[in-house]
């Protein structure tokens, strides 16, 4: 690939030169100003490779308009998109995807990391997280469904920790997903069986 940063220098030295009137070397480095840029565009597709994604992004934007650095400033965003999700950092990566705006499919990589994180965040039990981060994936794959899973499980673990009213919200925003409007009656009994071991007969009769 050759030691650009080293070529960079040079350059920038002998254009330094070349502007001086008592240059007599026959006009042979005449060029050295215009071989900066390309200096610098190579180096930044060393870095691009080398996933140093800042000082690509720099070296792109330091080689001004040679051939096309200003739109490869957007390969480096995506490219440092697609690393950031497959690290799992979700927010960095839709951050990335953003900053490329209608390049490619970015619009779609953006909702892909919502989706993503969606998941992630049911398997760690963060059901309101994971319904926020699924809503918005908007219609990418079966999201909406998923916002329904979320509600769905989150339910059976408001049952679990005795959280009967909060159970049965969760359910209602789960909707008509699985058996969720069932669930809900079997909150109202187990909540009918409670008031009546307790002798609030009047209470257990309006949940049944």
């Amino acid at each position: 690939a050759g030691d650009y940063e080293s070529a960079i220098a040079a350059y920038k030295a002998l254009s330094v030169f070349n502007s001086m009137s008592f240059v007599t070397d026959g006009g042979k480095n005449w060029a050295a100003k215009e071989h900066i840029p390309a200096a610098y565009y190579a180096w930044a597709d060393v870095c691009l490779e080398k996933r140093d994604f800042k000082s690509a992004v720099e070296y792109f934007e330091s080689a001004g308009n040679y051939l096309d650095a200003s739109s490869r400033i957007d390969d480096v965003y995506y490219a440092q998109g697609e690393y950031q999700l497959s690290l799992g950092r979700f927010d960095d990566a839709i951050k990335s995807f953003g900053w490329t705006g209608k390049y490619k499919d970015a619009g779609t990589r953006i909702l892909m990391c919502y989706y993503a994180k969606g998941e992630a965040l049911l398997q760690e039990v963060d059901y309101d997280g994971a319904a926020s981060a699924f809503k918005s994936a908007g219609n990418y794959s079966d999201a909406a469904d998923r916002i329904k899973d979320c509600r769905y499980e989150q339910g059976k673990a408001c049952i679990a920790e005795g959280e009967n009213d909060a159970a049965i919200t969760a359910f209602n925003a789960a909707g008509k997903y699985k058996d969720a409007e069932t669930m809900i009656l079997s909150v109202y009994y187990l909540q009918a069986q409670t008031e009546m071991e307790a002798g609030n007969f009047k209470k257990a009769e309006d949940l049944f």
